[in-house]
């Protein structure tokens, strides 16, 4: 590509819209994945129900006891 100092109004315009729509799809991008982490972290912080919680307390204990 040229230099930008030498693009015309046309150019520099078609530039632009390339950059808004790429800056666009990162923002998108990046707002997704903040929404699945923290979905992610507050369905881990969520007690487990009544029946999981009974197939943990199932679950023999450990070498150390716990």
């Amino acid at each position: 590509m040229s230099d930008p100092a030498t693009w015309t109004a046309a150019e520099r315009a078609a530039f632009d819209a390339r950059r808004r729509s790429r800056n666009r799809a990162l923002g998108i991008l990046l707002a997704a994945l903040t929404v699945l982490f923290f979905g992610i972290t507050m369905v881990r912080m969520v007690p487990p129900s009544g029946e999981v919680q009974a197939k943990l307390m199932a679950q023999p204990k450990g070498w150390d006891g716990r």
